[in-house]
């Protein structure tokens, strides 16, 4: 779930939704990435975000909405929506069909 994240981040058409938050110090090298709270979203790219978030964070959601019926849910987003499609890379959709197939 983290390779995830990371997929979700560095993927072209959703970095406009990501922001790199500042280091903790100056000698620190993790880099911490997190959703814009201000970015402008429709619908379809809402949901999206919010169905891969609650997959990558360890979260009360997941553990009510279990992983099977969010990856059922993602999987029909992304083959009803063709907004859908074209914000996941060929990467990530790689990513999404392991983790459908691990739930």
């Amino acid at each position: 779930m983290a390779k995830l994240k990371i997929a979700a981040a560095a993927s072209p058409p959703l970095r406009k939704f990501f922001a790199r938050e500042p280091p903790s110090n100056a000698y620190s090298t993790k880099i911490v990435v997190v959703l814009k709270p201000d970015a402008k979203k429709n619908k379809v790219e809402q949901k999206l975000l919010w169905l891969l978030s609650t997959l990558w964070e360890d979260s009360h959601t997941l553990l009510f909405a279990s992983m099977p019926v969010v990856m059922e849910e993602l999987e029909h987003l992304i083959q009803s929506e063709t907004q859908a499609q074209e914000l996941l890379s060929l990467y990530l959709v790689a990513v999404v069909g392991d983790l459908s197939i691990i739930s």
